[in-house]
C-alpha cells in the first residue's frame, strides 16, 4: 500500500461560491415573529350574554348577563333575591363549564350589561315580593 495521497483519496470540494453570493441557509426566510399581542389584563373587565333566567313567582324570563374581570377569576352574574330567601348573591361559572361558557357566551358593551343587570335586579325583586306576599312575614312563634 502507498501512503502517498493518490487520486482515490476523496478530497474537500472547494467553493464555487463567487464572493457576494449567498448559501442556501442565507435564502431561507427568518422566523416569522409571533404577532403582538395585547395582554389579557388590558382587555378586562369584560362583559357577555350567556343563559336565560327565570323566576320561581314570576313568568317569563330574562337574558343573564355576566361580568368576567380578570383572567384569575371566573365569570360571575350578581343575583338580587331578598335576604330572607337565603339565596347566593352572585352566580359564578365553574371551571369545567368555562370552556363552553366561552364558546357560547356573546360580549356585550357595558351599558348592555348595566341595563340588563337593572332587568334581572327588577325581576328578582318582584318575585321576592310575590313571595313574600304569598307566605306573609314570618314569625318564630307562629309555629
Amino acid at each position: 500500500m502507498s501512503t502517498s495521497n493518490d487520486n482515490n483519496t476523496p478530497t474537500t470540494p472547494t467553493s464555487t461560491l463567487k464572493t457576494g453570493e449567498n448559501t442556501m441557509a442565507e435564502h431561507q426566510t427568518p422566523p416569522i415573529p409571533p404577532p403582538e399581542t395585547t395582554p389579557v389584563e388590558d382587555t378586562f373587565p369584560k362583559y357577555f350574554i350567556y343563559c336565560v333566567g327565570t323566576n320561581e313567582w314570576l313568568s317569563g324570563s330574562y337574558t343573564k348577563a355576566w361580568i368576567w374581570t380578570s383572567p384569575e377569576t371566573l365569570p360571575i352574574s350578581p343575583n338580587f333575591y331578598a335576604w330572607w330567601e337565603k339565596l347566593p348573591n352572585e352566580e359564578t361559572i365553574t371551571e369545567d363549564r368555562l370552556q363552553g361558557f366561552l364558546r357560547v357566551a356573546k360580549p356585550i358593551s357595558k351599558e348592555e350589561y348595566e341595563r340588563l343587570i337593572n332587568i334581572k335586579k327588577e325581576r328578582h325583586h318582584e318575585d321576592s315580593d310575590m313571595e313574600y306576599r304569598w307566605y306573609g312575614p314570618r314569625y318564630d312563634d307562629d309555629e
